[in-house]
């Protein structure tokens, strides 16, 4: 069984390219299928998006702003792909921070343990001298899922956490996914939560990854100081481009404002 994606961008550099994701058994694609970042909803933002309709209804209020309207946020959440837990499992914690246990359908899987129903652990003697997240439990989990990738070789993924989460819990590491080099996706997280016993449900959102240029880096950059024959007018030129584009959106608000009024 197969499910294929394929990832449209309005670059020119995606066109005609496809990402296929190949499940490892019948009816995954329906059981815990792969979604795209423009489909996952966070239901904070359902509470912001009624507060901000409120101050857009009450009177002087043409400026009324919100955090989750927020350029970057919004373009953060339209790239990629969300990875989800394959199943239900439950983290048991103590105080202390070494002291951790997976409890799956499986068995019990425990750092310096083997791997256990796709779960197993980073071990301390692994990451040599590196501290995990202040508050983190002190080992990084693995949970392997039953997903492959298969894309253009001069693609690759970049990794990230489900920022802006509803549940903090968790956090997923940062990191370069190459297809080339291992084709299985699987999630690589911190644990927060402590002194608990946690069940995280099937289906909760993991990792969001987006696909980029293999050759993404930028060999060709400079620095400029600031000295006015070089770099002021440029400066104000970009000011002038952003305040138009601003007033142009507070202009609209301000006609959708009126209307609510009438």
């Amino acid at each position: 069984m197969k499910k294929i994606l394929k990832y449209l961008c309005p670059h020119t550099w995606f066109k005609k390219r496809q990402i296929a994701f190949y499940g490892a058994y019948p009816y995954v694609d329906k059981i815990n299928p792969i979604i795209k970042s423009s489909d996952f909803k966070r239901q904070w933002i359902k509470k912001a998006q009624e507060d901000f309709n409120k101050k857009l209804l009450e009177k002087n209020q043409n400026h009324a702003t919100a955090g989750y309207r927020c350029f970057g946020i919004q373009g953060l959440f339209k790239q990629g792909f969300i990875l989800k837990s394959e199943q239900e499992f439950a983290v048991e914690t103590t105080a202390n921070d070494d002291d951790i246990k997976i409890h799956t359908n499986g068995g019990i899987c425990v750092p310096n343990g083997s791997t256990i129903n796709h779960f197993s652990f980073f071990e301390k003697h692994l990451l040599g001298e590196y501290s995990c997240p202040m508050g983190a439990v002190k080992h990084i989990i693995k949970m392997d899922l039953p997903w492959n990738l298969e894309c253009p070789k001069d693609v690759v993924f970049l990794s990230l956490p489900i920022y802006y989460p509803d549940d903090n819990r968790f956090m997923s590491t940062p990191a370069i996914f190459d297809p080339i080099m291992s084709s299985q996706l699987n999630v690589i997280f911190w644990w927060f939560a402590k002194n608990s016993y946690e069940v995280v449900r099937k289906g909760t959102p993991f990792t969001q990854i987006i696909p980029i240029p293999r050759n993404s880096v930028c060999e060709n950059w400079k620095m400029f100081d600031r000295t006015p024959d070089r770099i002021y007018e440029k400066e104000f030129a970009l000011k002038k481009v952003f305040n138009s584009s601003k007033c142009g959106m507070y202009s609209e608000m301000r006609n959708l404002t009126n209307k609510f009024k009438d």
